[in-house]
């Protein structure tokens, strides 16, 4: 996947040294995000589905709109003394063109799971990011014609043990 930025966008993203800058300079990455996703959505290569690309077009056409916003997290997240200090949960939400979530060819929590997460993953990475390191809930909210559901990975679940040999940006350690 070859990701196409502007420098300027990429310097109000990051700061100097590769730090993730404030909730403004985030709200760059939310506007790219939800300006680009759809060039970019059908580059399957982080993807854990073992799928054929005519699943991958079931799987894709449906999604009529994302919009990607981080938000503070409400609560003190603390993992085996280590401590939760970044810039909130990502949040995306996926608004199908579907009467019901029932009607999509795929169980939409491993769509979640086993696509969606990789893949914002995958593109994070060009900015910068660690999904799992540098934030704390990962929401994926799916709206059909009806109403909607959520699945989350939550930032408790956390793997810390890596964290003494990989210093992450947005953990400290509190003891």
């Amino acid at each position: 996947m070859k990701i196409i930025i502007t420098e300027s966008q990429y310097n109000r993203i990051l700061k100097e040294e590769g730090k993730p800058a404030t909730s403004k300079e985030l709200s760059t990455l939310t506007n790219w995000f939800d300006n680009n996703w759809q060039k970019y959505i059908w580059d399957t290569k982080d993807s854990n589905l073992v799928i054929n690309k005519d699943m991958y077009k079931k799987l894709i056409e449906p999604i009529d709109e994302m919009k990607l916003t981080i938000t503070p997290h409400p609560v003190e997240l603390v993992v085996d003394d280590w401590k939760y200090v970044g810039p909130g949960d990502i949040n995306l939400e996926v608004y199908l063109d579907l009467n019901h979530i029932l009607d999509y060819d795929i169980d939409h929590y491993m769509v979640a799971r086993e696509f969606l997460i990789p893949w914002i993953g995958g593109l994070l990475k060009y900015f910068g990011f660690s999904l799992f390191k540098d934030f704390a809930d990962i929401n994926v909210k799916f709206y059909d014609h009806e109403g909607d559901d959520t699945y989350t990975v939550y930032g408790d679940e956390t793997n810390v043990s890596r964290f003494y040999s990989e210093k992450p940006r947005f953990w400290t350690k509190i003891s």
